[in-house]
């Protein structure tokens, strides 16, 4: 029997809001994974370069206008420049467990999801 204990949960939680962050409408929420006040919860690149702070900052103040976007350009520039993230693309993928784990299934987004599982015996 597979059970997620307190710390599980709140991991995944964690992990859920990430991926939610991504649908927001601001059009910031890809960057604010890279912003250095973000370590450690949102940004496990654990990248910190102040002047990407700065325009991440500055463009939190703003409305949406061209004004934002270009903030928007230039943070991206610094990301594509330092390259804090190495994007990947993997086609397979499988998962060997024990026999007497019952009802395991891989996650469709978590690589590795033995953090978030318990196991209990009876």
């Amino acid at each position: 029997m597979i059970a997620t204990g307190t710390r599980a949960r709140a991991e995944h939680r964690r992990r859920v809001i990430a991926v939610a962050d991504t649908t927001f409408y601001k059009g910031d929420s890809f960057l604010g994974l890279l912003y250095s006040k973000n370590k450690g919860n949102l940004n496990d690149a654990r990248f910190s370069l102040p002047e990407f702070d700065k325009l991440y900052e500055a463009s939190k103040m703003l409305p949406d206008s061209p004004e934002r976007t270009a903030l928007f350009r230039k943070m991206t520039e610094i990301v594509r420049v330092y390259a804090p993230w190495h994007p990947g693309y993997y086609s397979y993928r499988n998962a060997l467990v024990q026999p007497w784990l019952k009802n395991f299934r891989q996650h469709a987004f978590i690589e590795h999801p033995w953090w978030v599982l318990d196991v209990v015996r009876k």
